[in-house]
């Protein structure tokens, strides 16, 4: 099920109360109720850009296991993202990219902090080998769904997943 939204927070609000009044078995209109519900939450609290933006809601079945968050940063840059993100300065970020434990798209960065994130980028950012099996890693995804210029920076919406398994690219074996 793919299915462009531009909406309003009174349009999701009310599209919301709509799909909770009628009866359904249909997973997929379920986890897109729970998608709605969580962005007019956003759009309710002031946390949410005032201009529309294009949603684009994949729902391919499986439970929701990320959250939507808006990040209100100064600039673009990877390391403003990763800080925001891990809960903790600038320096900490820029080391972990320094030393080679952020990815983008699946691929190395460039050890430099410079990078500016772009809309469907994906960035995961490395924690540690999983227990019993080095050749993967746990990670903090965070997918960049769309950002906006605001007077204060930018507003950047992302999906954020706190414990992801990848492949470890940091396994020298």
């Amino acid at each position: 099920m793919l299915e462009a939204f531009q909406m309003t927070a009174l349009a999701i609000s009310r599209t919301s109360l709509f799909l909770r009044l009628r009866s359904t078995t249909d997973n997929s209109i379920i986890h897109g109720l729970r998608e709605l519900q969580t962005f007019a939450k956003l759009c309710a609290s002031g946390r949410r850009p005032k201009a529309n933006i294009n949603v684009e809601i994949v729902d391919d079945g499986l439970p929701k296991d990320y959250r939507l968050q808006i990040f209100k940063v100064n600039s673009r840059r990877l390391d403003s993202i990763i800080c925001k993100a891990i809960g903790k300065g600038r320096a900490q970020a820029e080391k972990l990219i320094l030393t080679g434990k952020v990815q983008i798209n699946e691929e190395n960065m460039p050890k430099k902090a410079a990078y500016y994130v772009q809309e469907s980028d994906i960035i995961d950012i490395w924690k540690q080998p999983v227990e019993g099996n080095a050749k993967f890693a746990e990670v903090h995804r965070i997918e960049i769904i769309n950002y906006a210029l605001t007077e204060q920076g930018y507003d950047i919406n992302l999906k954020s997943w706190k414990n992801f398994y990848v492949q470890n690219w940091r396994d020298k074996n």
